[in-house]
């Protein structure tokens, strides 16, 4: 998303559920139109993509 790079992933659902999906220029109206929900929607992103980072494996470089 934030990076406008394509992407794909092959998922299978554990039970029912709904798909969303968000281009950027619909953020960008999104964010015209009502700014603190557009605001709510990238903190969360920000959060998510900070928990994965915190839980990835990390690598110490030997020198």
């Amino acid at each position: 998303f934030f990076t406008r790079q394509p992407r794909n992933a092959t998922v299978q659902a554990a039970g029912p559920c709904k798909i969303w999906s968000l281009a950027p220029i619909r953020f960008a109206e999104l964010s015209n139109r009502q700014p603190a929900v557009a605001l709510e929607l990238a903190m969360a992103l920000g959060a998510l993509v900070s928990r994965r980072l915190m839980n990835k494996p990390r690598r110490v470089a030997v020198t």
